[in-house]
Parts: structure tokens; C-alpha cells; sequence
């Protein structure tokens, strides 16, 4: 994958002279070449392998499926959280003149995206299963950060909000339609 289709689906979109550039497409921090690319293959990987062993048998203890150390899975949102930071913000090559406001913007954006996300998931969560999960609130975290990360350079923080919500309930969908 990152010796074929990443560099070509790169020079489509990043690249001057790129089809995609040449329509108009942006990408700032690279969500949609970044996560879109690697989503899209993830989910081929998993249609091609199918389901875990033991996974949907009626037979088998579903705790043997639960996060083992949820305080590990805390631990690494909040690591790739602070370091989306780096990520986004830094895309804005620099914090000082023109760019300090972007770069502002970008970590606004990309803090309200987060946390909308991760509430959001974690609410509905909590309505339709009746159970709180902090596994469930992280993986929304870094849905939201996911759907921000093209855009968060030039959104106003109203639309982080509303990115966040819908990456969460896109995230919670799609999580329940491929455990079904």
C-alpha cells in the first residue's frame, strides 16, 4: 500500500499538477489522503479476512471480546490526541504572523471536533445500550479528530462541532453495522 496506491493518491491531491488539485480539491493536514486511504484498505483487509474466530458464536463468552486494559486505550487517545496537535497545527508550517492565527484555529477546531466527537458517541452509547463506555468515548475522540483533520485549518468552530457530531454518529453506525 505505501509503495503503490499512497504516492499515487498523493500526487492526485497534493501534487500542483495533481487531477484532483486541479479541480479545486484541499486537503490540509491530509485526512482524506491520510485516513480515507488507509480506511478504505483497513476495511478491504477486513471484508478479505472476515470475522475473528469465535467473535459472533452464540457459544462463546463475549468478555473474551472486551478491551483487556482500558486504561491503556485511554492512555493512547490522549497520546495521539496531543499529538494531533503537532499534526495539525504544524501543518500550518510555522505560529508566528499570519500563521499564529491559523495555527490557533486549527487547535480550536481540532479540540472542539475531539471532544464532540467522543461525547457524542459515548451519549448515544449510553441511550441505546444503557451502559457507559470509556472505550467507546475514546474511539469517538479519534473519530472527530479523523473528520477534522482536513478542514480544521479553515472551519469555524460551529462546524467543528457539527464535524465532530457527525463523525461520531458515523463512527457509532458503522462500528454496530460491521459487528452485525
Amino acid at each position: 500500500m505505501t509503495a503503490f496506491a499512497y504516492p499515487v493518491v498523493v500526487q492526485w491531491t497534493w501534487s500542483a499538477n495533481g487531477w484532483l488539485a486541479a479541480q479545486g480539491y484541499t486537503d490540509f493536514a491530509g485526512s482524506g489522503i491520510v485516513h480515507m486511504t488507509g480506511g478504505v484498505f483497513g476495511l478491504v483487509g477486513a471484508i478479505v479476512l472476515g470475522p475473528r474466530t469465535g467473535r459472533f458464536d452464540t457459544l462463546t463468552d463475549k468478555r473474551e471480546f472486551a478491551p483487556h486494559n482500558v486504561g491503556m486505550v485511554v492512555l493512547g487517545t490522549m497520546i495521539l490526541w496531543f499529538g494531533w496537535y503537532g499534526f495539525n497545527a504544524g501543518s500550518a508550517l510555522g505560529i508566528v504572523g499570519d500563521n499564529n492565527a491559523v495555527t490557533q484555529l486549527c487547535c480550536m477546531t481540532t479540540t472542539i471536533a475531539a471532544a464532540t466527537g467522543g461525547l457524542t458517541t459515548f451519549l448515544i452509547t449510553l441511550y441505546l445500550e444503557k451502559m457507559e463506555a470509556v472505550t467507546v468515548l475514546a474511539n469517538g475522540i479519534l473519530a472527530g479528530l479523523v473528520g477534522i483533520t482536513a478542514s480544521c485549518n479553515s472551519t469555524k468552530p460551529w462546524s467543528a462541532l457539527v464535524i465532530g457530531l457527525i463523525s461520531g454518529i458515523i463512527y457509532t453506525l458503522s462500528s454496530k453495522t460491521l459487528k452485525k
